[in-house]
């Protein structure tokens, strides 16, 4: 067993100093490659990032020692996250899988939520910076479907902190849903001269008041407020995915750019890992086409 845990720990180690190697090397630009072109670069980036994050998940759970499971995890949770940035067409993928390593990185329940109110924090800073409302990463369209689905949490929220009093933080995060929705807006008024702001503001809240622990976009048993949040995260990663083809990788953006691109995909994420604290099945296949 000894030398089953020593192999284990030297197949940990060497791939966390690769991984780290990766980072480090990834900002400097080597002469030789300056005729590459940007298409090529982008591609490149992506299957090297790709690679990284499932060497990393492959050694998150065959890892013997539950220490190096959760060292593997939480380089895994930020390695997809760098592959939903960086590979357009694998955008849900990648927060899907970051989302379920965060949960396997030792955390308990308060942790996973603490972790989902960190990025929720960090997204909303670098959506409301003035810098990022002129940058163009995705269309109107797009911007729009995500305050939506904000607006839509923020309504069934104040209804859930109205009628039941044991639902911890119903007011708080109607408010974080409300924030991100307006600014969300904001963008999406930003990248159009014909803006209309689609949110309905009050919806039909019969299947909130009489919610049967069914969810209703995917069938499965979870609590309400699981299933608030990953029908939440699910709308948006549908029109993220939908809008794809218009936005280039992370590394060919610039930094504001690039900052902006990792606030959405935070921000997505964050709801994914309050449905999967809260109750929602933790396994990929069920949300993932």
């Amino acid at each position: 067993m000894k030398t089953q845990h020593s192999s284990a720990v030297s197949r940990v180690t060497a791939l966390i100093a690769g991984y780290a190697l990766s980072l480090s090397c990834a900002s400097i630009a080597y002469p030789s490659f300056a005729a590459q072109s940007a298409e090529s670069v982008s591609s490149s980036s992506c299957d090297a990032s790709y690679v990284t994050a499932k060497n990393l998940q492959v050694h998150q759970r065959s890892a013997l020692l539950p220490s190096y499971t959760q060292v593997a995890a939480s380089l895994s949770a930020e390695a997809w996250m760098k592959v939903a940035l960086e590979c357009p067409s694998r955008y849900a993928e990648g927060i899907m899988y970051s989302a379920l390593a965060v949960l396997s990185s030792g955390l308990d329940e308060s942790g996973v939520l603490a972790q989902a109110a960190q990025d929720q924090a960090t997204a909303q800073t670098a959506l409301s910076e003035e810098s990022t409302l002129s940058i163009n990463v995705l269309s109107s369209r797009s911007y729009q479907a995500l305050a939506q689905a904000e607006d839509r949490l923020r309504f069934s929220y104040e209804v859930i902190a109205t009628r039941d009093a044991s639902v911890e933080n119903a007011g708080s995060y109607a408010l974080s849903a409300s924030q991100a929705s307006d600014i969300f807006a904001v963008h999406a008024q930003k990248q159009s001269t014909s803006y209309k702001d689609s949110r309905e503001r009050i919806y039909n809240a019969s299947q909130l008041i009489q919610y049967s622990c069914q969810d209703g976009a995917t069938g499965l048993s979870m609590p309400l407020t699981a299933s608030l949040e990953l029908d939440t995260a699910l709308t948006q990663l549908r029109s993220l995915d939908e809008d794809s083809a218009s936005h280039s990788s992370a590394s060919l953006a610039s930094q504001a750019s690039a900052s902006l691109q990792n606030a959405i995909a935070l921000r997505v994420r964050s709801h994914l890992l309050r449905a999967f604290a809260l109750g929602a099945p933790q396994l990929s296949e069920l949300y993932l086409d």
